[in-house]
């Protein structure tokens, strides 16, 4: 969000945000990956979803922003 406010202030180029984007897309699916491994206690399983699922809307929005 904050690479796409710099490219609408013309402070950053097409080419410099969609490498960040994709950089951003890189870490994302590594933190995926990692939580999917993890076993967290019954007690913090809400919370272990709730970062799950916000990892996965982050993705979705990057992939939707290198889509435009």
């Amino acid at each position: 969000a904050l690479g796409a406010s710099f490219y609408k202030l013309n402070d950053l180029s097409r080419d410099e945000l969609k490498t960040r984007l994709v950089d951003a897309l890189a870490a994302y699916q590594t933190v995926n990956q990692r939580l999917r491994a993890m076993n967290p206690p019954q007690t913090l399983q809400p919370r272990h979803d709730a970062y799950v699922t916000a990892v996965r809307l982050f993705q979705e929005s990057t992939l939707e922003m290198l889509r435009m």
